[in-house]
């Protein structure tokens, strides 16, 4: 079985979605039909051996000439299955299947079935022969954009898998190197982007919400620091409102930070907080609850998917946010290995590959019947 996958990018790339196609594609070619896959990325050089049967094409930058790569591509290799990594890749990887007979899995992220999508993009790809969603959020948005005149394509829920080495681990070094002493951390890590959620609030990810809501948590626990992991527009908004609220020696702006720093403040800090208004998924809620560190959210967008709606981690009503972070703070320290495990078992490598292997399955009976 041969694969011919159309992605921004994976191995080599930076962010949420390159991850995400990393750990795809590594998962994909575990199934046991599969012979070679061919990656095509839009961007990004690996610079780590590829797993065994996977082979990355240089990243094409211009549209036309990625366009006559892949179209060549599967003219000449003949694959069984094409992968279309992203909505704007629909169009090209709808003729990549048709000119080799493939079948069309395609993948959505969230974000971009938020809003209306162009018939040139969303057409190609309610006719692939099944869709993956990230969460439940994104597949009934994109139900709520399909054509009615058309056929609905299966469409799967696989949501984001979490990597081994987010476990807990000693808290006591990382903690004195952020000075923390005995102070109680939240944590909150993503791109402070000043862009509308949602709830129509701005800067989705719901920082000013903590930082607003640091007066009374400070009267619980004067010893309250709100960790800020991230950079972006919205920052200068959100220093501001700090000093407003006379609360900026409590905020630490921590700029953006690489993976061993991360995996630190995951062990360092005692709550994770994030009450985003816009996450596809949110795989920074598990990275968290892996490490051990509690986790609250609202239940918007993927987030509850995460959060397996308060069964891993808190999960409240966007207008109870705040009433249940001032709770939270005041409840005792969960067992750290415990809520690893939990997390691990239902969002691991492992559980992730199992779910990719049954949807592929499903597929290939599809055809099998088809032919």
């Amino acid at each position: 079985m041969k694969v011919l996958a159309l992605v921004t990018e994976a191995f080599g790339g930076k962010g949420g979605i390159a991850r995400y196609n990393c750990d795809f594609l590594t998962a994909l070619s575990a199934y046991p039909p599969v012979t070679e896959i061919d990656v095509l990325p839009r961007l990004a050089t690996p610079t780590e051996p590829l797993p065994a049967r996977i082979k990355q094409t240089k990243p094409v930058f211009g549209r036309m000439a990625y366009t006559a790569l892949a179209t060549t591509h599967a003219i000449r290799k003949q694959p069984d299955l094409v992968f279309n990594g992203h909505l704007y890749h629909s169009a090209l990887a709808r003729i990549a299947a048709r000119v080799s007979g493939a079948k069309l899995l395609s993948q959505l992220h969230g974000t971009e079935v938020w809003k209306a999508v162009d018939g040139r993009h969303l057409n190609p790809m309610q006719r692939s022969d099944m869709v993956l969603c990230v969460s439940h959020h994104t597949r009934e948005k994109f139900h709520e954009l399909l054509n009615a005149d058309e056929t609905v394509p299966d469409t799967q829920i696989l949501a984001n898998t979490v990597r081994p080495d987010f476990k807990p681990a000693r808290r006591e070094p990382v903690r004195e190197k952020y000075g923390l002493g005995d102070a109680y951390a939240i944590l909150t890590v993503g791109r402070l982007d000043a862009r509308k959620g949602f709830d129509g609030r701005p800067g989705y990810k719901g920082h000013d919400r903590i930082i607003s809501t640091l007066p009374d948590l400070l009267k619980i626990n004067p010893n309250t620091v709100y960790m800020i992991a991230g950079d972006g527009d919205d920052r200068e908004r959100l220093e501001a409102l700090s000093k407003q609220l006379n609360v900026s020696d409590k905020v630490r702006f921590l700029g953006q930070v690489d993976e061993p720093t991360l995996a630190d403040l995951y062990q360092a800090c005692d709550l994770f907080a994030m009450p985003s208004a816009g996450e596809g998924f949110g795989i920074v809620y598990l990275e968290a609850m892996a490490s051990g560190l509690p986790a609250i959210g609202v239940q918007l967008g993927g987030a509850p998917d995460a959060l397996r709606h308060g069964e891993l981690g808190t999960c409240v009503p966007d207008s109870e946010f705040e009433a249940a972070l001032v709770a939270e703070i005041q409840k005792p320290r969960q067992d750290r290995e415990q809520l690893s495990e939990l997390v691990h078992q239902q969002f691991g490598f492992d559980r992730f590959q199992a779910n990719i292997h049954e949807c592929l399955d499903e597929l290939m009976e599809v055809r099998q019947k088809a032919a």
